[in-house]
């Protein structure tokens, strides 16, 4: 059994090996109490970690970076009852009737609920397309490709200013135009010794 170190969850043993791993970052409130700032420390925590899951070739967008955090799923559902499909990963195994009702259920008392079919759900998908298609064509902007990066197109809600500044929000950093890579594929960290092929070939 390998023991941590009193106060921490990081494990020593396993830093030789995993310079080249995924960051991961643990955010937690040893008394189990919700609070906006453990976002704030997260999205902090994620914007300091140079490898978040993947780059892309455009070098803009990534693959894998976010935060997973408890949030009811009734707080981001869309129009489940009707569709019956929702835009929301939740990792739980809906064989057991563990899986929320948004995504996917066996239990008949919530399958009896769903009035939605496979013509309504792509209906509704063709709608929200033209909408982003509209949205892009307002900006000038010919295609979703074309967005990446565009952080310059970026503004706060006007209607959320009262609100903004009454919890002191500052987006400022989220605005910011992205920090591009000229080798996105270079992980390793600068202060890190470089593992030679001599090396590894021994």
């Amino acid at each position: 059994m390998i023991e941590r170190e009193q106060g921490g969850l990081f494990m020593h043993i396993f830093s030789r090996d995993e310079h080249s791993a995924c960051g991961v970052g643990f955010i937690a409130h040893r008394r189990g109490e919700a609070h906006h700032s453990h976002l704030r420390q997260a999205l902090k925590a994620l914007k300091a970690v140079e490898h978040r899951g993947a780059c892309a070739a455009d070098q803009i967008s990534s693959d894998g970076a976010g935060i997973m955090t408890d949030i009811p799923f009734e707080l981001l559902g869309y129009e489940r009852g009707k569709i019956a499909v929702a835009f929301i990963f939740m990792a739980r195994v809906c064989e057991k009737n563990t899986c929320p009702r948004g995504i996917a259920t066996h239990d008949p008392t919530f399958q009896r609920l769903y009035q939605g079919s496979p013509e309504a759900i792509e209906q509704t998908l063709r709608a929200l397309a033209e909408e982003v298609r509209q949205h892009l064509a307002s900006l000038g902007l010919p295609s979703l490709e074309a967005a990446l990066g565009r952080s310059d197109l970026l503004q706060a809600n006007p209607a959320h200013a009262a609100l903004m500044a009454e919890r002191k929000l500052d987006m400022g950093w989220f605005l910011q135009p992205p920090v591009i890579s000229e080798n996105p594929f270079e992980r390793a960290d600068e202060g890190l010794t470089r593992i030679s092929h001599k090396q590894i070939s021994r």
